[in-house]
C-alpha cells in the first residue's frame, strides 16, 4: 500500500537550516512499501560512504541513489558550493526535504571524504559449500489479485529447509518471478551481492531451470560492501554470498515490504554445527 505523502524524521517535507561545509547523512527507509529514488537538485551527486553493515572500501557517487524498504545508506553531501542556496532531496520528482545553506561556514569546510574508508575482501564463490536457488512467487485469484506471496513455494509454518553449517559459507540465488522489487534480509548475518541477471520467468515455473535474458550486471559501487538487504529486481536473479558467522539457532529471511512478509513471504532457516 503506497500513501501519497513521505514524512522525513516524522514531518511533511521539513527543512534544515545547514552550513556551507560537508555533512553526513545516514538514510534508513521506514516505509512500508515504497522504494525510493534519492537525487539531489542542480544535478549534484550523493557520495555514498558505507551500506546496512558498515563503511565500504572506497566512496562511490550516485546521481539516483534506491533505497528499498530496510536498506540503510550512509551518505556525504557536501554544501560547500551551494552558498545562499535551497537544495533539495527529490524521490524522483517529488520534493521530500529542503536543505537552506547558510553563507558562511563555522568549522569543517575543508574537511574531504578519504579516498579509503576500510578493507573489504570480497568473498570467492569457491569458497561456498552450497549453492541454494530460491525463488520469490506470486499466487493470484481469478482476478489476477494476489492471495498469497511464498518464499521458494513454502508456507511459514512448513519444515524448515534451509539448514547452513555454522561457519559455512553459502550462495543463495534470490529468483523472482513476480513483477515487484522484494528487498530481501536475513537475520544475524551479513553478505556480498555477487550480481544480477535477467531470467525467463515461465521457463523456471514449468522447468524449475534457469534460463538467463541477459548477461550478468555487477555490484554498483555502493552495493559492493556488506549487506543485509538487498533489492531482488523483478524477473532477474538476484546472487549473494553468506557467510554463516555468529551461532547456531533459528533465525528468519523474508521480504522487507511490509505487506509482504505479513502475507507470508517469510520463512525461517536453521543454522546447525559444524
Amino acid at each position: 500500500m503506497f500513501g501519497n505523502a513521505a514524512l522525513v524524521n516524522g514531518k511533511l517535507f521539513p527543512f534544515i537550516e545547514v552550513e556551507p561545509r560537508p555533512y553526513r547523512l545516514r538514510l534508513v527507509n521506514a516505509s512500508n512499501a515504497r522504494v525510493y529514488g534519492f537525487s539531489l537538485s542542480g544535478r549534484q551527486a550523493l557520495t555514498i560512504i558505507g551500506s546496512d553493515q558498515g563503511l565500504l572500501a572506497t566512496p562511490a557517487a550516485e546521481d539516483t541513489l534506491w533505497i528499498a524498504p530496510g536498506e540503510r545508506w550512509d551518505t556525504i553531501v557536501d554544501f560547500s558550493g551551494r552558498r545562499g542556496e535551497n537544495v533539495v532531496l527529490f524521490d524522483e520528482k517529488l520534493p521530500i526535504l529542503q536543505f537552506r545553506v547558510g553563507r558562511s561556514a563555522r568549522s569543517g569546510s575543508g574537511w574531504r571524504v578519504p579516498k579509503v574508508l576500510r578493507p573489504i575482501r570480497r568473498i570467492q564463490q569457491s569458497e561456498a559449500a552450497v549453492t541454494r536457488n530460491l525463488s520469490m512467487e506470486e499466487f493470484m485469484d481469478r482476478r489476477g489479485v494476489p492471495l498469497r506471496m511464498l518464499l521458494n513455494g513454502a508456507h511459514w509454518d512448513m519444515p524448515v529447509t534451509e539448514k547452513p553449517a555454522l561457519g559455512s559459507v553459502e550462495i543463495w540465488n534470490l529468483i523472482n518471478l513476480t513483477d515487484d522489487s522484494h528487498p530481501i534480509h536475513l537475520h544475524l548475518v551479513r553478505f556480498q551481492l555477487l550480481e544480477r541477471r535477467a531470467i525467463d520467468p515461465l521457463v523456471y515455473r514449468s522447468s524449475r531451470e534457469l534460463m538467463f535474458r541477459g548477461p550478468a550486471i555487477p555490484p554498483s559501487p555502493s552495493e559492493a560492501g556488506w549487506k543485509d538487504t538487498i533489492r531482488a529486481e523483478p524477473r532477474m536473479v538476484t546472487s549473494i554470498i553468506v557467510p554463516f558467522d555468529g551461532y547456531v539457532g533459528q533465525f528468519v529471511w523474508h521480504c522487507h515490504v511490509l505487506e509482504h512478509e505479513d502475507n507470508e513471504m517469510m520463512r525461517p532457516y536453521q543454522v546447525v554445527k559444524a
